[in-house]
Protein backbone atom coordinates (compact mmCIF):
# COMPACT_ATOMS: atom_id res chain seq x y z
CA UNK A 1 0.00 0.00 0.00
CA UNK A 2 1.26 3.97 -1.04
CA UNK A 3 3.06 5.04 2.10
CA UNK A 4 0.93 8.20 1.38
CA UNK A 5 -2.88 6.45 2.40
CA UNK A 6 -0.72 3.86 4.76
CA UNK A 7 -2.68 3.83 8.09
CA UNK A 8 -5.94 5.94 6.88
CA UNK A 9 -7.92 3.11 7.93
CA UNK A 10 -5.76 3.28 11.58
CA UNK A 11 -6.25 6.71 11.79
CA UNK A 12 -9.85 6.61 11.38
CA UNK A 13 -10.14 4.16 14.16
CA UNK A 14 -7.99 6.33 16.31
CA UNK A 15 -9.43 9.60 15.62
CA UNK A 16 -11.77 10.24 18.27
CA UNK A 17 -14.34 13.43 16.97
CA UNK A 18 -12.45 16.27 18.59
CA UNK A 19 -14.21 18.40 20.74
CA UNK A 20 -14.98 21.86 19.23
CA UNK A 21 -12.99 24.48 17.36
CA UNK A 22 -10.35 21.49 18.47
CA UNK A 23 -8.82 19.70 15.13
CA UNK A 24 -6.81 16.44 15.97
CA UNK A 25 -3.30 16.28 14.75
CA UNK A 26 -2.47 12.48 14.32
CA UNK A 27 -0.17 9.62 13.04
CA UNK A 28 -0.80 5.66 12.37
CA UNK A 29 1.48 3.23 13.34
CA UNK A 30 3.62 2.35 10.62
CA UNK A 31 5.84 -0.64 9.35
CA UNK A 32 8.88 -0.50 7.78
CA UNK A 33 12.38 -2.65 6.73
CA UNK A 34 15.43 -0.81 8.25
CA UNK A 35 16.25 -0.21 4.78
CA UNK A 36 18.62 2.87 3.68
CA UNK A 37 15.00 4.16 1.39
CA UNK A 38 12.92 7.05 2.16
CA UNK A 39 9.35 6.30 3.34
CA UNK A 40 6.69 8.65 3.18
CA UNK A 41 4.32 9.27 6.44
CA UNK A 42 1.21 11.19 6.48
CA UNK A 43 0.39 13.39 9.67
CA UNK A 44 -3.51 13.89 9.28
CA UNK A 45 -5.45 16.66 11.04
CA UNK A 46 -9.82 16.20 10.99
CA UNK A 47 -12.12 18.34 12.77
CA UNK A 48 -15.82 17.46 12.98
CA UNK A 49 -17.49 19.98 12.16
CA UNK A 50 -14.60 21.43 10.03
CA UNK A 51 -12.41 24.02 11.90
CA UNK A 52 -10.72 26.50 9.61
CA UNK A 53 -7.21 27.29 10.50
CA UNK A 54 -4.71 29.93 9.29
CA UNK A 55 -1.51 28.32 10.19
CA UNK A 56 0.37 25.56 11.78
CA UNK A 57 3.56 24.83 13.85
CA UNK A 58 3.90 21.17 13.69
CA UNK A 59 7.24 19.43 15.46
CA UNK A 60 7.72 15.89 15.15
CA UNK A 61 10.52 13.45 17.56
CA UNK A 62 10.96 9.91 16.81
CA UNK A 63 11.57 7.56 19.52
CA UNK A 64 13.68 9.67 22.46
CA UNK A 65 15.06 11.58 19.90
CA UNK A 66 18.50 10.90 20.50
CA UNK A 67 21.76 12.45 21.96
CA UNK A 68 20.51 16.40 21.85
CA UNK A 69 17.60 15.24 24.06
CA UNK A 70 19.49 12.97 26.38
CA UNK A 71 18.35 9.75 24.72
CA UNK A 72 20.45 6.83 23.01
CA UNK A 73 18.44 6.37 19.86
CA UNK A 74 19.84 7.35 16.27
CA UNK A 75 17.54 6.02 13.69
CA UNK A 76 14.62 6.20 12.42
CA UNK A 77 16.20 9.77 10.84
CA UNK A 78 13.96 12.79 10.11
CA UNK A 79 14.75 13.71 6.48
CA UNK A 80 12.26 16.61 5.25
CA UNK A 81 8.85 17.61 7.19
CA UNK A 82 6.75 19.36 4.75
CA UNK A 83 3.60 20.86 5.38
CA UNK A 84 3.40 22.82 2.09
CA UNK A 85 3.58 20.16 -0.25
CA UNK A 86 1.21 18.77 -2.63
CA UNK A 87 -1.60 16.73 -1.12
CA UNK A 88 -1.40 19.17 2.40
CA UNK A 89 -3.89 20.79 3.26
CA UNK A 90 -1.81 24.73 3.52
CA UNK A 91 -0.91 23.56 -0.65
CA UNK A 92 -1.18 26.28 -2.96
CA UNK A 93 -2.54 28.24 0.07
CA UNK A 94 0.46 29.37 1.96
CA UNK A 95 3.30 31.93 2.42
CA UNK A 96 5.94 30.14 4.60
CA UNK A 97 7.39 31.44 7.73
CA UNK A 98 11.08 31.65 8.65
CA UNK A 99 10.18 30.95 11.97
CA UNK A 100 8.52 29.14 14.76
CA UNK A 101 6.08 31.45 17.07
CA UNK A 102 8.68 31.17 19.61
CA UNK A 103 11.25 32.55 17.46
CA UNK A 104 12.97 29.47 16.60
CA UNK A 105 14.46 29.55 13.07
CA UNK A 106 13.39 27.08 10.38
CA UNK A 107 13.85 24.38 9.32
CA UNK A 108 14.70 22.93 12.78
CA UNK A 109 16.49 19.02 12.38
CA UNK A 110 17.85 18.18 15.59
CA UNK A 111 20.69 15.51 15.50
CA UNK A 112 24.33 14.78 14.93
CA UNK A 113 26.12 12.76 12.43
CA UNK A 114 23.41 12.51 10.35
CA UNK A 115 20.98 11.38 13.05
CA UNK A 116 18.04 13.77 12.94
CA UNK A 117 15.25 12.50 15.28
CA UNK A 118 13.64 15.76 16.20
CA UNK A 119 12.30 18.02 13.28
CA UNK A 120 10.03 21.08 12.92
CA UNK A 121 8.50 23.49 10.97
CA UNK A 122 5.57 26.21 9.60
CA UNK A 123 3.21 27.50 7.69
CA UNK A 124 0.72 30.69 7.70
CA UNK A 125 -1.89 31.07 4.87
CA UNK A 126 -1.44 33.34 1.64
CA UNK A 127 -5.42 34.00 2.54
CA UNK A 128 -8.15 33.63 4.61
CA UNK A 129 -7.95 29.85 6.34
CA UNK A 130 -8.12 26.38 4.91
CA UNK A 131 -10.67 23.34 6.56
CA UNK A 132 -8.53 21.36 8.83
CA UNK A 133 -9.30 18.02 7.17
CA UNK A 134 -6.61 15.73 5.80
CA UNK A 135 -3.11 15.71 5.12
CA UNK A 136 -1.61 18.24 7.12
CA UNK A 137 1.95 17.35 6.58
CA UNK A 138 4.77 14.97 4.93
CA UNK A 139 7.08 13.37 7.14
CA UNK A 140 10.06 11.71 5.50
CA UNK A 141 11.47 9.00 7.67
CA UNK A 142 14.94 6.92 6.87
CA UNK A 143 14.72 3.77 8.58
CA UNK A 144 18.30 2.56 7.89
CA UNK A 145 19.97 1.26 10.91
CA UNK A 146 16.64 1.09 13.27
CA UNK A 147 16.90 -2.33 14.82
CA UNK A 148 14.19 -4.83 13.72
CA UNK A 149 11.63 -6.31 16.30
CA UNK A 150 11.86 -2.44 17.92
CA UNK A 151 8.93 0.08 18.20
CA UNK A 152 9.86 3.86 17.87
CA UNK A 153 7.47 6.14 19.15
CA UNK A 154 6.30 9.33 16.65
CA UNK A 155 5.90 11.91 18.61
CA UNK A 156 3.79 15.61 18.40
CA UNK A 157 3.91 17.02 21.55
CA UNK A 158 6.95 17.95 24.22
CA UNK A 159 8.92 17.32 21.50
CA UNK A 160 12.83 17.68 22.77
CA UNK A 161 11.50 18.19 26.03
CA UNK A 162 15.22 17.76 27.34
CA UNK A 163 16.77 19.74 23.79
CA UNK A 164 17.87 23.47 25.22
CA UNK A 165 15.81 24.89 22.39
CA UNK A 166 12.67 22.65 22.73
CA UNK A 167 9.80 21.55 23.90
CA UNK A 168 7.82 22.20 21.24
CA UNK A 169 4.06 20.92 20.77
CA UNK A 170 2.46 20.71 17.23
CA UNK A 171 -0.07 23.58 17.39
CA UNK A 172 -2.48 26.09 15.13
CA UNK A 173 -1.91 29.77 15.59
CA UNK A 174 -5.10 30.48 15.91
CA UNK A 175 -6.71 27.05 16.79
CA UNK A 176 -5.46 24.83 19.65
CA UNK A 177 -4.86 21.24 18.64
CA UNK A 178 -5.66 18.03 19.76
CA UNK A 179 -4.09 14.57 19.86
CA UNK A 180 -5.04 10.64 20.18
CA UNK A 181 -4.95 8.81 23.33
CA UNK A 182 -3.35 5.95 21.44
CA UNK A 183 0.27 6.27 20.38
CA UNK A 184 1.66 5.77 17.06
CA UNK A 185 4.82 3.55 16.35
CA UNK A 186 7.54 3.14 13.49
CA UNK A 187 7.62 -0.44 13.54
CA UNK A 188 10.94 -1.86 12.01
CA UNK A 189 9.92 -5.68 10.65
CA UNK A 190 11.86 -7.96 8.71
CA UNK A 191 10.73 -8.59 5.12
CA UNK A 192 7.81 -10.98 5.06
CA UNK A 193 5.66 -13.08 1.86
CA UNK A 194 2.25 -12.79 1.42
CA UNK A 195 0.36 -15.10 -1.38
CA UNK A 196 -3.05 -13.91 -2.75
CA UNK A 197 -5.79 -16.36 -0.92
CA UNK A 198 -8.72 -14.76 -2.93
CA UNK A 199 -9.41 -18.01 -4.59
CA UNK A 200 -11.26 -15.63 -6.97
CA UNK A 201 -10.35 -12.37 -9.50
CA UNK A 202 -10.80 -8.95 -7.16
CA UNK A 203 -8.96 -6.16 -5.77
CA UNK A 204 -5.82 -5.63 -4.49
CA UNK A 205 -7.00 -5.43 -0.52
CA UNK A 206 -5.71 -6.13 2.70
CA UNK A 207 -8.16 -9.05 3.02
CA UNK A 208 -7.23 -11.08 0.04
CA UNK A 209 -3.47 -11.86 0.95
CA UNK A 210 -2.16 -14.43 3.48
CA UNK A 211 0.23 -13.40 6.13
CA UNK A 212 -1.40 -9.62 6.61
CA UNK A 213 0.40 -9.18 9.44
CA UNK A 214 2.58 -7.04 9.59
CA UNK A 215 -0.05 -5.49 8.60
CA UNK A 216 -0.97 -6.25 5.09
CA UNK A 217 1.31 -6.03 1.37
CA UNK A 218 2.86 -2.96 1.51
CA UNK A 219 7.06 -2.42 0.77
CA UNK A 220 7.90 -4.55 3.69
CA UNK A 221 6.40 -7.90 1.37
CA UNK A 222 7.48 -9.95 -0.91
CA UNK A 223 3.53 -10.16 -2.61
CA UNK A 224 3.53 -13.47 -4.66
CA UNK A 225 0.25 -13.93 -7.02
CA UNK A 226 0.71 -17.84 -8.94
CA UNK A 227 -3.26 -19.05 -8.74
CA UNK A 228 -5.11 -18.14 -12.25
CA UNK A 229 -6.67 -15.37 -10.91
CA UNK A 230 -6.85 -11.46 -12.00
CA UNK A 231 -5.82 -8.88 -9.23
CA UNK A 232 -7.16 -5.71 -10.02
CA UNK A 233 -4.75 -2.56 -8.83
CA UNK A 234 -7.65 0.41 -8.38
CA UNK A 235 -5.68 2.59 -5.83
CA UNK A 236 -2.58 3.24 -4.94
CA UNK A 237 -0.65 0.06 -3.73
CA UNK A 238 3.19 -0.97 -3.25
CA UNK A 239 5.32 -4.01 -2.44
CA UNK A 240 8.90 -4.91 -1.56
CA UNK A 241 8.75 -7.69 -4.90
CA UNK A 242 6.31 -9.08 -6.62
CA UNK A 243 6.09 -12.48 -8.67
CA UNK A 244 3.55 -13.18 -11.20
CA UNK A 245 3.03 -16.60 -12.25
CA UNK A 246 0.87 -20.07 -12.54
CA UNK A 247 -1.77 -18.07 -14.58
CA UNK A 248 -2.15 -15.12 -12.25
CA UNK A 249 -2.13 -11.54 -13.33
CA UNK A 250 -1.84 -8.12 -11.77
CA UNK A 251 -3.87 -5.50 -14.21
CA UNK A 252 -3.13 -1.92 -13.45
CA UNK A 253 -6.31 -0.09 -14.02
CA UNK A 254 -6.02 3.96 -15.06
CA UNK A 255 -7.09 4.60 -11.80
CA UNK A 256 -4.31 2.54 -10.04
CA UNK A 257 -1.11 2.89 -9.44
CA UNK A 258 2.08 0.01 -8.21
CA UNK A 259 4.91 1.00 -6.91
CA UNK A 260 7.61 -2.02 -6.34
CA UNK A 261 10.24 -1.23 -3.96
CA UNK A 262 12.99 -4.09 -5.68
CA UNK A 263 12.18 -5.96 -8.59
CA UNK A 264 9.02 -7.54 -10.19
CA UNK A 265 9.22 -10.91 -11.82
CA UNK A 266 6.56 -12.44 -14.66
CA UNK A 267 7.53 -16.03 -15.10
CA UNK A 268 5.23 -18.08 -17.63
CA UNK A 269 1.70 -18.14 -17.09
CA UNK A 270 1.84 -15.15 -15.79
CA UNK A 271 0.43 -11.59 -16.78
CA UNK A 272 1.33 -7.87 -15.90
CA UNK A 273 -1.25 -5.25 -17.63
CA UNK A 274 -0.90 -2.05 -17.56
CA UNK A 275 -3.65 -0.06 -18.89
CA UNK A 276 -1.27 2.62 -18.46
CA UNK A 277 3.02 2.10 -17.92
CA UNK A 278 2.86 5.39 -15.98
CA UNK A 279 1.08 3.40 -13.23
CA UNK A 280 3.80 1.12 -12.74
CA UNK A 281 7.07 2.04 -11.12
CA UNK A 282 9.84 -0.67 -10.05
CA UNK A 283 13.67 -0.74 -9.73
CA UNK A 284 13.79 -3.47 -12.60
CA UNK A 285 10.97 -5.80 -14.37
CA UNK A 286 12.40 -9.30 -15.10
CA UNK A 287 10.08 -11.40 -17.92
CA UNK A 288 10.87 -14.80 -17.27
CA UNK A 289 8.30 -16.61 -19.83
CA UNK A 290 5.61 -14.58 -19.08
CA UNK A 291 3.14 -11.35 -20.62
CA UNK A 292 3.31 -8.01 -20.25
CA UNK A 293 -0.06 -6.35 -21.53
CA UNK A 294 -0.82 -2.51 -22.18
CA UNK A 295 -0.01 0.62 -23.59
CA UNK A 296 2.52 3.75 -22.40
CA UNK A 297 6.16 3.87 -21.41
CA UNK A 298 7.50 1.29 -18.99
CA UNK A 299 10.25 3.39 -16.85
CA UNK A 300 12.61 0.58 -15.81
CA UNK A 301 14.76 -1.94 -18.08
CA UNK A 302 12.96 -5.33 -18.86
CA UNK A 303 15.47 -7.95 -18.31
CA UNK A 304 14.32 -10.80 -20.82
CA UNK A 305 14.60 -14.37 -19.94
CA UNK A 306 11.79 -14.86 -22.83
CA UNK A 307 8.35 -13.88 -23.36
CA UNK A 308 5.50 -11.81 -24.59
CA UNK A 309 4.83 -8.15 -24.89
CA UNK A 310 0.67 -8.09 -25.72
CA UNK A 311 -0.74 -4.88 -27.04
CA UNK A 312 -4.57 -5.86 -26.88
CA UNK A 313 -5.64 -2.46 -28.76
CA UNK A 314 -5.34 -1.24 -32.18
CA UNK A 315 -3.82 2.24 -30.67
CA UNK A 316 -1.74 1.06 -27.93
CA UNK A 317 1.65 1.49 -27.90
CA UNK A 318 3.84 -0.26 -25.56
CA UNK A 319 7.58 1.19 -25.21
CA UNK A 320 9.93 -0.12 -23.44
CA UNK A 321 13.73 -0.81 -23.37
CA UNK A 322 15.31 -4.21 -22.78
CA UNK A 323 18.22 -4.85 -20.24
CA UNK A 324 21.74 -6.28 -22.42
CA UNK A 325 21.87 -9.82 -22.43
CA UNK A 326 18.48 -11.62 -22.31
CA UNK A 327 17.70 -14.76 -23.22
CA UNK A 328 15.27 -16.59 -24.87
CA UNK A 329 13.25 -15.69 -27.64
CA UNK A 330 10.09 -12.50 -27.26
CA UNK A 331 6.95 -13.04 -29.16
CA UNK A 332 4.75 -9.98 -30.23
CA UNK A 333 0.61 -10.42 -30.08
CA UNK A 334 -1.92 -8.23 -30.26
CA UNK A 335 -3.18 -5.86 -32.69
CA UNK A 336 -1.47 -2.72 -31.31
CA UNK A 337 2.34 -1.54 -31.32
CA UNK A 338 5.56 -2.56 -29.06
CA UNK A 339 7.97 -0.24 -29.51
CA UNK A 340 11.56 -1.51 -28.15
CA UNK A 341 13.52 2.32 -27.40
CA UNK A 342 17.23 -0.01 -26.98
CA UNK A 343 18.99 -2.17 -28.80
CA UNK A 344 17.65 -5.71 -29.03
CA UNK A 345 19.71 -8.60 -28.78
CA UNK A 346 18.87 -11.92 -27.25
CA UNK A 347 19.57 -15.25 -27.62
CA UNK A 348 16.16 -16.59 -28.82
CA UNK A 349 13.90 -15.87 -32.23
CA UNK A 350 11.62 -13.12 -32.49
CA UNK A 351 7.83 -14.00 -33.32
CA UNK A 352 5.51 -10.99 -34.67
CA UNK A 353 1.99 -13.19 -34.66
CA UNK A 354 0.29 -9.99 -34.38
CA UNK A 355 0.57 -6.00 -34.56
CA UNK A 356 3.54 -4.36 -34.94
CA UNK A 357 7.26 -4.80 -33.34
CA UNK A 358 9.26 -1.58 -33.61
CA UNK A 359 12.62 -1.66 -33.17
CA UNK A 360 14.04 1.90 -32.45
CA UNK A 361 17.48 1.42 -31.01
CA UNK A 362 20.63 2.07 -32.49
CA UNK A 363 22.13 -1.62 -33.46
CA UNK A 364 19.91 -4.44 -32.54
CA UNK A 365 20.98 -8.17 -33.01
CA UNK A 366 18.10 -10.43 -33.30
CA UNK A 367 18.51 -14.30 -34.85
CA UNK A 368 15.17 -15.33 -37.08
CA UNK A 369 12.10 -12.61 -37.10
CA UNK A 370 8.71 -14.22 -38.38
CA UNK A 371 5.20 -14.14 -37.97
CA UNK A 372 2.39 -12.49 -40.21
CA UNK A 373 2.45 -9.14 -38.29
CA UNK A 374 4.71 -6.16 -38.98
CA UNK A 375 8.27 -5.15 -38.10
CA UNK A 376 9.69 -1.91 -38.24
CA UNK A 377 12.96 -0.77 -37.75
CA UNK A 378 13.73 2.99 -37.18
CA UNK A 379 11.97 6.07 -36.07
CA UNK A 380 13.66 8.20 -39.19
CA UNK A 381 14.62 10.39 -35.99
CA UNK A 382 17.51 8.58 -35.48
CA UNK A 383 19.39 5.83 -37.51
CA UNK A 384 18.58 2.14 -36.50
CA UNK A 385 20.44 -0.78 -37.76
CA UNK A 386 19.25 -4.24 -37.57
CA UNK A 387 21.19 -7.15 -38.33
CA UNK A 388 19.47 -10.90 -37.92
CA UNK A 389 19.45 -14.45 -39.70
CA UNK A 390 16.40 -13.96 -41.16
CA UNK A 391 13.14 -11.96 -41.74
CA UNK A 392 10.13 -13.23 -42.42
CA UNK A 393 6.81 -11.12 -41.94
CA UNK A 394 3.90 -9.66 -42.98
CA UNK A 395 5.25 -6.29 -43.56
CA UNK A 396 8.37 -4.69 -43.41
CA UNK A 397 9.14 -0.89 -42.77
CA UNK A 398 12.95 0.47 -42.70
CA UNK A 399 12.65 4.32 -42.07
CA UNK A 400 14.78 6.85 -43.44
CA UNK A 401 18.35 6.09 -42.58
CA UNK A 402 17.97 2.90 -41.18
CA UNK A 403 19.95 -0.42 -42.15
CA UNK A 404 18.67 -4.02 -42.47
CA UNK A 405 21.60 -6.58 -42.75
CA UNK A 406 21.15 -10.18 -43.33
CA UNK A 407 23.77 -11.81 -41.60
CA UNK A 408 25.06 -15.38 -40.23
CA UNK A 409 24.18 -14.33 -36.23
CA UNK A 410 26.21 -16.63 -33.80
CA UNK A 411 24.06 -19.53 -32.88
CA UNK A 412 21.59 -18.61 -35.71
CA UNK A 413 20.46 -21.01 -39.02
CA UNK A 414 22.83 -19.06 -41.42
CA UNK A 415 26.16 -19.71 -42.52
CA UNK A 416 25.98 -16.97 -45.32
CA UNK A 417 27.77 -13.30 -45.50
CA UNK A 418 26.33 -10.33 -44.56
CA UNK A 419 24.29 -8.85 -46.69
CA UNK A 420 22.95 -5.30 -46.45
CA UNK A 421 20.21 -3.16 -46.92
CA UNK A 422 20.36 0.31 -46.46
CA UNK A 423 17.38 3.18 -47.16
CA UNK A 424 18.93 6.35 -47.21
CA UNK A 425 15.96 8.43 -48.80
CA UNK A 426 12.36 7.40 -48.06
CA UNK A 427 11.76 7.11 -51.98
CA UNK A 428 14.38 5.20 -52.61
CA UNK A 429 14.70 1.18 -51.64
CA UNK A 430 17.77 -0.67 -51.86
CA UNK A 431 17.45 -4.01 -50.55
CA UNK A 432 20.52 -5.96 -51.29
CA UNK A 433 20.66 -9.69 -50.57
CA UNK A 434 24.04 -11.29 -51.27
CA UNK A 435 24.93 -14.50 -49.94
CA UNK A 436 21.63 -15.10 -48.09
CA UNK A 437 19.03 -14.75 -51.31
CA UNK A 438 15.69 -16.37 -50.44
CA UNK A 439 16.27 -16.44 -46.56
CA UNK A 440 13.86 -12.84 -46.68
CA UNK A 441 9.80 -13.33 -47.29
CA UNK A 442 7.96 -10.62 -47.58
CA UNK A 443 4.27 -11.60 -47.60
CA UNK A 444 2.42 -8.61 -47.79
CA UNK A 445 4.49 -5.22 -48.81
CA UNK A 446 7.24 -3.25 -47.81
CA UNK A 447 6.34 0.57 -46.66
CA UNK A 448 9.38 3.12 -46.56
CA UNK A 449 7.45 5.99 -45.09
Amino acid sequence: MNTRILGYGLWLLLAVSPALGSPLISVSDQYMLNTNAQRLIPILVSSSPAEQVAGVDLAVQIGDGGTVNDGVNTAPRITNLDVVGAGTIFYGNNTGTGTLADGTPLPVYLGSGGNNLIAATATTTSSGTVNANGVLAWLSVNPSGAAVGSAYQVILQNVGANNAAGPWTSDFGDTAASFPAGIAYIHIVNLHQSVWNAGHNGNWTDATWTNPQPPFPNYTTQAVVDTPYTVSVASAQEANTLAISGGGKVAIGSAGSLAITAGLTVSTGGTLSVASASGLSAAGIQLQGGTISGSGALAPAVALSGGTLDTPGGGDNLILSLAPGGTGGLSKTGSGTATLTSNAAYSGNTTITAGRLQLNGASSVLHAITGTGALGVGDGLAASTLTADSIQTGVLTIAAGSTVAIAPIPGGPLSAAPSLSPVPEPSTLALLIAAAAGIIFYRKKIYFP
